[in-house]
Parts: structure tokens; C-alpha cells; sequence
């Protein structure tokens, strides 16, 4: 379902501080997106780390991928690219090799 992991996140208060004011933060990031930020709450060096969580619906078990998913999924990075300095995709291990040799052919322009 989408939206599942988000919402455990933020009702864990080592991942998420909902206190925290995300708005003077969220210039580089569209409008759409902002409802779905999450900010961790300040680590060891005196940070914050800002990030997203995007559930694909439906969830599949990734021994069910295919070139499909693994457009939707290059495609969402390329357009998130200059908003954001990482990217974490989680993955089943079934097809991770097939995954990461295709997103790294679709996304060697960046």
C-alpha cells in the first residue's frame, strides 16, 4: 500500500521529529513533494538529514520485476535528481543484480 513505510517512519522518533519546521528547508524540492518529507531528528555531528520515502503501489516481490518497474524506478530519479544528494532503493534480492545492471545503463547520463 502506498504510503506504508512513511507512515511507520514517522511514528518512530529516532527516524522522523515531526517538531522539527521542514518549510524554511523544502525550497529545492516540488510543491507535490513536500507532504511526504520526513526529517531525522539531530545525529552525533549536529545534523539533520531531510529525505523522502516513495512506496510504489502495488508492492511486488522483486522476483516479479521487470523492465517496466525498472523504468518507473529510473525515471523517478531522473526526475528528483537535482533535488536531492542520494538515493536509496530498497529491493528484494531475487532480481537486485538484474535491477542494479539496468539502472545503472538508464541512469549513466546523470
Amino acid at each position: 500500500p502506498s504510503g506504508f513505510l512513511s507512515g511507520i517512519c514517522r511514528s518512530v522518533p529516532m527516524i522522523h521529529d515531526p517538531a522539527f519546521d521542514l518549510a524554511p528547508h523544502l525550497d529545492a524540492v516540488d510543491a507535490a513533494s513536500r507532504g511526504d518529507m520526513l526529517v531525522t531528528p539531530v545525529g552525533e555531528f549536529g545534523t539533520r538529514t531531510l529525505f523522502r520515502i516513495v512506496d510504489y503501489d502495488p508492492l511486488l516481490d522483486s522476483s516479479n520485476m521487470t523492465e517496466k518497474e525498472w523504468v518507473r524506478i529510473a525515471s523517478d530519479i531522473a526526475a528528483a535528481y537535482d533535488a536531492w544528494d542520494a538515493f536509496v532503493v530498497l529491493h528484494g534480492t531475487d532480481t537486485m543484480a538484474f535491477t542494479c545492471a539496468a539502472l545503472s545503463l538508464f541512469l549513466h547520463n546523470l
